[in-house]
């Protein structure tokens, strides 16, 4: 099992229930139910969102038939990033996936004290939910959803969102 290494900043490890976990997924399709996960990365910042530790960025093994069988706009962008082949090549169980996870936040978080962090994070967690439960339970219920941030700066700040649209901030 191959893992890219954790970074920590040079502060030790903090258990902190101010902590927030955010994550990011790779998925075959939006689907939680029958689709499948492909690649999962995490860090771990304190509430004043300075990065306390790069965690891993896993890609999940999936067979050749799960690949074929992505929707039209999967198939195009994770041929195109490369990740249809490295998830074909990867060695990384989802359940080992999990347990990697897992393990690192357990040394930055409570049980059941830190929100998960992303954009559009819910569906994130959905995916969490149905293919890696243990870790989804590891978290508080509260989210932090990045995209409503961006939604809302759409409609009441015109000029912020242009800017971070012409920045490529997402």
């Amino acid at each position: 099992m191959s893992v890219n290494s954790h970074t920590v900043r040079p502060s030790a490890s903090t258990k902190s229930e101010d902590n927030i976990v955010w994550v990011d997924m790779e998925m075959t399709g939006l689907d939680p139910e029958k689709d499948h996960v492909l690649e999962v990365a995490c860090l771990v910042t304190d509430g004043q969102l300075n990065i306390l530790a790069e965690g891993p960025n896993l890609i999940v093994h999936q067979p050749p038939n799960v690949l074929a069988n992505m929707n039209e706009w999967s198939l195009k962008q994770h041929k195109q990033s490369g990740l249809t082949q490295s998830s074909k090549n990867s060695e990384i169980s989802l359940k080992e996936a999990e347990t990697t996870l897992l393990d690192f936040v357990r040394k930055w978080t409570p049980y059941q004290m830190c929100p998960l962090g992303g954009n559009t994070i819910y569906m994130d967690r959905m995916f969490l939910k149905n293919h890696m439960p243990d870790f989804e339970q590891h978290m508080h219920y509260r989210i932090i959803d990045v995209s409503t941030v961006k939604e809302l700066c759409r409609y009441t700040s015109p000029i912020l969102f242009c800017y971070l649209n012409v920045n490529k901030i997402k």
